[in-house]
């Protein structure tokens, strides 16, 4: 779910007059789109004062295993995200691995690329799984 902009629900209460209520489940800690700063004016609906006061922090992730996530609960919730301790991937298991790899350039890295491609010719070698997350369309070719 990416962050709720507050003029995408104008045109739902001009439509619907009959609406009493309405939730808005979202994360204001989450990154928003891509280009998003170059619109200064563009907000969130977490940005609004008397909305924000009343949100509720829901405090379990499931969806991570729980070395991914009290990395991020550390380094975004302030420590106060939880994690499901039955996550199928266990603190026995190396759920991720930072690798830090200089460049000058921008969207598509090749010594990122180069990287990549050796250690997981070494895991395939091994029959080991894993997956590979990238946060640009450019890098998965």
């Amino acid at each position: 779910a990416s962050q709720i902009e507050i003029g995408a629900y104008i045109p739902l209460f001009t439509s619907h007059t009959s609406i009493r209520k309405i939730c808005f489940i979202g994360d204001d800690k989450q990154l928003p789109h891509y280009g998003q700063d170059d619109i200064h004016d563009l907000k969130s609906i977490f940005e609004v004062k008397h909305l924000k006061d009343h949100a509720l922090f829901l405090n379990t992730q499931y969806r991570m295993p729980p070395q991914i996530g009290n990395f991020i609960s550390q380094a975004v919730y302030d420590g106060l995200l939880e994690s499901n301790m039955q996550h199928p991937v266990m603190n026995e298991r190396m759920a991720y691995h930072f690798i830090n790899i200089p460049s000058q350039e921008h969207r598509k890295n090749l010594g990122q690329c180069q990287t990549i491609f050796h250690i997981a010719t070494i895991l395939q070698a091994k029959n080991k799984r894993f997956r590979i997350i990238t946060t640009y369309d450019a890098q998965q070719t």
